[in-house]
């Protein structure tokens, strides 16, 4: 029981930490990966 709810903090961790690099100008490569993705 335990062991879930470490795995899911874990997961929430990992998830914020990647919204955190994308607001931290990531934001700007992705819309660059978005658009070279769309041609």
């Amino acid at each position: 029981m335990r062991k879930i709810v470490l795995e899911n903090l874990e997961m929430e961790f990992i998830a914020e930490s990647e919204i955190d690099l994308f607001l931290d100008g990531g934001e700007q490569n992705f819309t660059k990966d978005l658009r070279g993705f769309k041609e």
